[in-house]
């Protein structure tokens, strides 16, 4: 009869401890899905400051700190979603700016004869060479200049048998 109290209030003991874990692991779960979603709140305002390289980074960070954050987690895929489009329409129109400041270059330099290619423009322009680029313009406008000496000239001659 006393082992059987014993073991009575051992397993009272037991089932007591084993439902204070369980309500224990619930409120965790609660605060986990609470922490998530302020991480998420941060990388949206980061987001709607175009600050996407930063929410992205917040948004990964979350994913792998409380993959058992359900909701955030699919917010977050959304978020990072967005970003990642976001961040690659600025970086388009990057290039087009980049593109259009240089057509003009490339427009001139495949205008004028005679003078130094296309190509070596292009070349010194990936390997950064300011100087080598700035000359290149000048030798195109040089020889243009040229062209246009030439021209004028060539044409008051023609004026001047004309008159005669």
């Amino acid at each position: 009869m006393f082992k059987e109290v014993i073991i009575s209030r051992l397993l009272l003991v037991l089932l007591f401890s084993a439902s204070i874990m369980v309500i224990a692991s619930c409120n965790g779960g609660n605060k986990i899905e609470e922490q998530a979603a302020s991480m998420i709140s941060t990388a949206q305002s980061l987001y709607d400051r175009q600050l996407y390289d930063s929410a992205i980074h917040v948004i990964d960070k979350m994913q792998k700190d409380y993959p058992s954050a359900v909701e955030p987690f699919r917010k977050g895929i959304r978020l990072r979603t967005l970003a990642h489009e976001k961040k690659a329409i600025e970086e388009m129109q990057k290039n087009d700016s980049i593109i259009a400041a240089n057509e003009a270059i490339v427009i001139h330099l495949r205008s004028v004869p005679g003078g130094t290619g296309t190509s070596q423009y292009f070349r010194a322009m990936a390997e950064g060479k300011e100087a080598t680029i700035h000359k290149l313009f000048l030798a195109k406008k040089l020889a243009l200049a040229r062209k246009q000496v030439e021209q004028t000239k060539s044409l008051s001659e023609s004026t001047e048998e004309k008159s005669k």
